[in-house]
């Protein structure tokens, strides 16, 4: 009986052995296999140089999440870190050409013109509310200017100007006759001030024309 237990022991110690080997040799063959098709690894043998900016890139993230320098659109400090308390009431613009004409989008494939339009008018708007200087300009010089002052070299490049502003509302009228199909006489930008009513539908509350292009 001592004799069968002792036999019993010993085949249960050779058969969890053999397991643990099997188990070692497939989780290295595991890691092999991913390790040789990781993308970066892939990137590295068929490109050094892409590798470098990849790596480059991935270090750059990190330094900036650690240093907490605004890097938009890689990295935004306190991005959804506060309450937004909704309005009552909601401003929007809108574009209208030849006597009132509507521009409308309807279908999703025109986001591109709508983005071109509404996107740098809204900026637009707002860089004559800040006495015609580029906001971002602050940004600059209140923050990354400050940290690493070789950026002032190129950052006026990122800046509009007041000879931006002039070609702005010209070149928005030339924009949207090439898409319109049709020759434009005048544009114009509309102010409208909106709320929800009960049945969930904008109510307009009224108007103001930001701007006439003749």
């Amino acid at each position: 009986m001592v004799v069968n237990v002792k036999r019993s022991n010993f085949y249960w110690g050779v058969f969890i052995l053999y397991s643990l080997l099997n188990l070692f040799t497939f989780v290295r063959s595991i890691k092999y296999y991913m390790f040789q098709n990781l993308f970066l690894v892939k990137v590295f043998k068929q490109n050094k140089f892409l590798f470098s900016l990849f790596t480059g890139y991935l270090f750059l993230c990190l330094y900036f999440n650690y240093t907490t320098v605004e890097t938009t659109p890689f990295f935004v400090w306190g991005l959804y870190s506060g309450k937004e308390d909704v309005p009552k009431t909601h401003k929007i613009i809108t574009v209208s050409y030849n006597n009132d004409i509507p521009i409308n989008f309807k279908h999703t494939y025109q986001e591109p013109n709508s983005a071109m339009i509404y996107f740098p008018l809204s900026y637009y708007t707002n860089m004559l509310a800040n006495n015609n200087k580029d906001y971002l300009q602050t940004t600059l010089e209140t923050s990354l200017y400050l940290k690493y002052p070789f950026f002032k070299k190129f950052g006026h490049k990122l800046i509009c100007t007041n000879n931006d502003l002039q070609a702005y509302l010209p070149w928005l009228k030339t924009y949207i006759q090439s898409f319109v199909n049709t020759p434009i006489d005048s544009v114009t930008v509309f102010e409208k001030e909106v709320q929800y009513n009960i049945d969930g539908r904008l109510e307009l509350l009224k108007s103001k024309i930001l701007y006439s292009i003749k």
